[in-house]
């Protein structure tokens, strides 16, 4: 009988991984200084979820993180929007582009739920970047970081 249970047991895997996305932003002198970029992320980036990729049976998103990385422009220039995920949509304002902090999207447990949900139907997430920036020109990478946690089934 605890035998059973044991096989039972290994049927599943449930792993923590995280996963990240770059976005390049460049605004010339000539551009506006609005920023609406729409893109795609895909889970399966990470080696872990790769492999079990057709198997995952739900997701957990922990949270979601930005940095500010490859900075080019004057001092003190600053960028305010929103980071969207399809619905879910969280704020930025005055976000000083030279800091390179790793920080938390404020995103409340049912707009994780909702991101998890979008991974589940397929293993990517859709989104933009839309806003402003104080001043231009400016380049700089937008890099999203997603922990999370997935469950997949090994064993038919």
């Amino acid at each position: 009988m605890a035998t059973c249970n044991l096989f039972e047991d290994l049927k599943t895997v449930n792993l923590n991984t995280s996963f990240s996305h770059s976005e390049e932003i460049s605004i010339s002198d000539m551009d506006p200084s609005s920023i609406n970029k729409e893109f795609t992320v895909s889970a399966t980036s990470d080696s872990e979820i790769e492999k079990y990729k057709d198997k995952i049976q739900s997701y957990t998103v922990k949270k979601i993180s930005y940095q500010i990385l490859n900075y080019v422009g004057d001092p003190g220039i600053t960028m305010s929007g929103t980071i969207e995920f399809g619905a879910v949509s969280a704020s930025i304002n005055n976000l000083d582009l030279s800091d390179e902090t790793l920080t938390d999207l404020d995103l409340d447990p049912s707009d994780l739920a909702e991101v998890a949900q979008e991974l589940e139907d397929g293993n990517d997430v859709s989104g933009a970047i839309v806003g402003s920036v104080s001043e231009k020109p400016v380049d700089f990478t937008l890099k999203l970081v997603f922990e999370v946690a997935f469950e997949a089934e090994v064993i038919d």
